[in-house]
């Protein structure tokens, strides 16, 4: 499941990757509907609930936790507040993964309990909400990195913000879209898809059958053969929208319970694995495994 690379992983680090809420006002239609249309079933007591079990767990093997918190857009998550307030009670990093609302109020007020901004830009962007945020994060002297989705009909266009953005010294990635399957995005044209890759608008595709890898041969790079310990929902744990968490990409450590479940509670000392080929380079990268 995990190979351990004192170069790659902080072991001083634990992370939280939580996608807090299943709603965002701005209703992209790019944006995955899972991540835009949810409602709000859980209470702020189960939240600081699950944040208090995370915290006894971690802490017993981590001097931090970084916390990765988006949604959804967690700036329309109501509880955001508390959940910040609750997880700052101990020593950790949190980074908003953000679009940065269509004001600047809802940010001010949770702007000094985050460390570091993922922001979202949009087509429809207020330019002047998107640069104050900005200007509050360099205020406070918080990291700041910029995502701009590739949006069907704005490639060229896109790609001209990522080089405003970069041009003004900030780090700044475009994203392809993907549908819920991990298939790109099927709204994207011809032309969109050859601007994406560097053709011509006229190019035509040639059809590729797909590459298999055989996951039964154990080879000296990847996959990796373990059958090891593991401290996978330890180092490294999500939560998706509806709460339901996933210990490593390869699922081997994987149940059934929702964190918001009473039952639930957070892995505490490593397994042994029975996942026998890490397939996940974030696996091999964020968890460690025991040594035997």
């Amino acid at each position: 499941m995990a190979v351990l690379n004192k170069c790659m992983i902080d072991l001083a680090y634990a992370e939280v990757n939580w996608e807090l809420n299943a709603y965002c006002k701005f209703q992209c239609a790019y944006c995955d509907s899972g991540y835009r249309n949810g409602t709000l079933d859980q209470s702020v007591e189960q939240y600081l609930s699950v944040i208090e079990k995370l915290q006894v767990t971690r802490y017993q093997h981590h001097s931090k936790i970084l916390w990765k918190l988006g949604g959804g857009e967690p700036l329309h998550f109501p509880h955001l507040g508390a959940v910040l307030r609750k997880i700052k009670e101990r020593d950790c990093v949190v980074r908003l993964d953000t679009s940065g609302d269509d004001t600047w109020f809802s940010y001010y007020a949770i702007a000094h309990l985050v460390d570091q901004v993922k922001l979202t830009y949009h087509s429809w962007q207020n330019d002047d909400v998107f640069g104050f945020i900005l200007e509050q994060c360099e205020e406070k002297n918080t990291a700041v990195s910029i995502v701009i989705p590739l949006e069907p009909g704005r490639i060229v266009q896109a790609r001209e913000r990522v080089k405003h953005f970069k041009d003004l010294g900030y780090n700044c990635n475009e994203k392809l879209l993907y549908d819920r399957g991990g298939n790109v995005y099927p709204g994207y044209s011809r032309i969109d898809l050859n601007r994406i890759h560097g053709h011509p608008d006229d190019h035509e595709f040639e059809i590729v059958p797909p590459v298999y890898q055989d996951l039964s041969i154990v080879t000296d790079t990847s996959p990796i053969y373990t059958g090891s310990p593991c401290y996978a929902g330890i180092d490294w744990i999500h939560i998706n929208p509806r709460g339901f968490a996933s210990y490593s990409q390869c699922g081997g450590r994987n149940e059934h319970y929702n964190v918001f479940d009473s039952a639930w509670a957070p892995p505490l000392q490593p397994f042994a694995c029975t996942v026998n080929q890490c397939r996940s380079e974030q696996d091999r990268t964020r968890i460690r495994i025991v040594p035997v």
